[in-house]
């Protein structure tokens, strides 16, 4: 493989783990925007 194409599957790998991670981190949002809310709970983010 040439030195160019390793470079930019490294470049790849790289855009693909901050993609996942971006992923992740909406559908964790959407699931605390998702949740019922009461107190209890909001103290307990408050902590």
């Amino acid at each position: 493989m040439t030195e160019s194409r390793q470079e930019k599957l490294a470049w790849l790998r790289e855009q693909m783990q901050q993609t996942s991670q971006c992923w992740t981190l909406k559908e964790l949002a959407r699931d605390i925007r998702n949740r019922p809310w009461n107190v209890e709970r909001r103290k307990d983010w408050l902590r």
